[in-house]
C-alpha cells in the first residue's frame, strides 16, 4: 500500500516583536521531533533564529520543515511626553511622537489623540505596522501660572485672514455667566451673544461694515470670582 507522506508547514519566515512570545505547529501528525529535541505538537519561539521540526505519520512516514526568525522587531516605546500642565479653563492635546496602526487609550478612546482636562496618569498602548505593541504614559499636573480674568481687545480686522478677524474677549476661566453686547453710534443693538465662543464679524444682517467705533458691554462672572460689568469701544477696522 502506497501511503501520502507526510506535510508539516511552519508557514513563511517571519520577524517578531522583541519580548513576544510565538508557538508554532506544524500541524497534527504522531509524532514530533524538533531542533532541541522536544516532542511536543508546538514549540515556543522567543528568539531569532532557525527552527526545524520532523514528524511522522501514523505510517511511520518521515518529513521535515523549517522556517526562520529573521528579526527581534523592539516594541514601540517613549512615544509620549513624560508630563505636561493645564490649566483649569482649558483642554490639552495629547499626542505621540510618531503614527501607529492602532491606539487604545486609559481614557477608552481609539485615536491617534485625546484631549484631556483633568490632571492625572494616561496610558496609551499602540500596535505598530509590524504588530508589535508598546504602553507609554504621561503624567498631567495642574498648571499654577495660568492667567485668569477677561480680556476684551480695543480693535479688530474682519478681513478674513484668520487673524483678529472676530470681536470677542479673550476669557481666562471657566464662565459661569456671560453676555457680551455690540452697539452702533446710534445705539442700536449690532450684536449680542451669551456663548463665550462666539463672536461678532463685522456685519450687520449680512451688510459689511465699514471703519467705525462701537460701544460694547459685557457681563460675566468666573468661577471663583464675583459677578463684573464692563463696557468699552472697539474699533472695526478693514
Amino acid at each position: 500500500m502506497v501511503t501520502q507522506n507526510p506535510l508539516p508547514n511552519l508557514s513563511a519566515d517571519r520577524n517578531l516583536c522583541k519580548n513576544n512570545s510565538l508557538s508554532v505547529s506544524p500541524g497534527s501528525f504522531a509524532s514530533y521531533k524538533w531542533q532541541d529535541n522536544s516532542t511536543g505538537p508546538t514549540l515556543t519561539i522567543d528568539h531569532a533564529g532557525t527552527y526545524w521540526v520532523e514528524v511522522r505519520n501514523n505510517f511511520n512516514c518521515v518529513a521535515t520543515d523549517t522556517f526562520t526568525i529573521l528579526n527581534l522587531l523592539e516594541p514601540p516605546a517613549n512615544f509620549l511626553k513624560l508630563g505636561d500642565s493645564v490649566c483649569s479653563y482649558k483642554s490639552l492635546e495629547l499626542l505621540t511622537s510618531g503614527s501607529y496602526l492602532s491606539y487604545e487609550w486609559s481614557t477608552g478612546a481609539a485615536s491617534p489623540f485625546i484631549k484631556v482636562q483633568t490632571p492625572g496618569v494616561y496610558y496609551l498602548k499602540v500596535t505598530d505596522n509590524n504588530g508589535c505593541t508598546g504602553t507609554d504614559f504621561t503624567v498631567v499636573v495642574a498648571k499654577t501660572n495660568c492667567l485668569t480674568g477677561v480680556f476684551i481687545p480695543t480693535a479688530f480686522s474682519p478681513d478674513n485672514n484668520g487673524v483678529n478677524d472676530k470681536f470677542k474677549p479673550l476669557i481666562f476661566g471657566t464662565p459661569l455667566q456671560y453676555k457680551l453686547v455690540v452697539y452702533n453710534r446710534f445705539g442700536s443693538i449690532v450684536f449680542e451673544t451669551t456663548n463665550p465662543h462666539l463672536g461678532w464679524d463685522g456685519t450687520i444682517k449680512g451688510i459689511r461694515q465699514e471703519n467705525s467705533s462701537f460701544v460694547w458691554t459685557c457681563s460675566y462672572q468666573l468661577e471663583g470670582g464675583i459677578p463684573r460689568n464692563e463696557k468699552g469701544t472697539v474699533v472695526l477696522v478693514r
